[in-house]
Order: C-alpha cells, then sequence, then structure tokens
C-alpha cells in the first residue's frame, strides 16, 4: 500500500531543521523557494536534487503538493545550498519519459519510497506506471 502525504507538525519541524542545515551548505539537500500561487509571497522547502551526468532534476516524491503547483504556476525559483544561491528555471518532464529518473531517485533516497507505487524489489520498467503520480522537473539554468 502506498502512504498518502501528509504535513504534519513534526514534518513541519524536520523541514525547518533540513533547511538550516541546507542554507549552512550541510548535506545534499538544497532549499527551494517558489512562488506563491494565490498570495505571491515566497515559500520555502527542502528538496533534494537529483542530478544526472549534470543535469539537476527535483522530483515530486509525495505527488502533487504545494511546491509542485507553484512551480507550475510560475516556473522561475530559487535553489539554495549554504552560500550557493541560484535563480533557475524548472522545466516539468512529460511523464512518458519519467521513469529512468524516478528509477534513480528511489534508489537514492529511501526516506520517500513509502509513497512510490512500486513493488519492494522494482525494475526500472515498474516506475512507467506510477510516472504520472510523481511530478519530475529539469532545472535549467
Amino acid at each position: 500500500m502506498v502512504s498518502k502525504f501528509k504535513m504534519t507538525k513534526a514534518r513541519r519541524r524536520v523541514n525547518k531543521v533540513t533547511m538550516w542545515l541546507a542554507r549552512r551548505g550541510w548535506g545534499q539537500q538544497v532549499v527551494l523557494t517558489t512562488t506563491g500561487r494565490i498570495s505571491g509571497s515566497p515559500h520555502r522547502i527542502p528538496v533534494s536534487p537529483l542530478d544526472i551526468k549534470g543535469v539537476g532534476y527535483l522530483v515530486g516524491p509525495y505527488g502533487e503538493v504545494d511546491w509542485v503547483r507553484n512551480v507550475r504556476a510560475n516556473s522561475k525559483v530559487n535553489l539554495r545550498q549554504g552560500r550557493n544561491s541560484r535563480d533557475v528555471t524548472l522545466l516539468e518532464v512529460p511523464a512518458a519519459r519519467r521513469g529512468d529518473l524516478l528509477f534513480r531517485y528511489w534508489t537514492d533516497q529511501k526516506i520517500t519510497r513509502p509513497y512510490f507505487d512500486v513493488p519492494a524489489k522494482p525494475t526500472r520498467a515498474d516506475f512507467d506506471s506510477d510516472a504520472s503520480a510523481h511530478p519530475v522537473f529539469k532545472i535549467i539554468t
């Protein structure tokens, strides 16, 4: 059974700690700043970028959550890790081309595995059927 993502107080605390670490350049995560699609205010969330041969991607392991909707409304975002901050554009990867990327992400990010509808020992092909549930964005600099 696939877990459904729910933002809880505990997750908010973990996100704050993770963002604190990312702002100091510790760990693999970066702080993604989007513009709120309704409020227009900046919204920050920690994300784990996927790098494949020098090309960066952001995966939405929890499906269509707020940061994904914000990016779809305004693809200009900021990524920050430590002192490095860069404004980038995110381009959504079509679902038909996400399978390989999702497989790599699933392999690298063990904490998000319960949110993928794949067998315990999936093959690359198992991610094709689950691709539409997980948005993927290519980082364009």
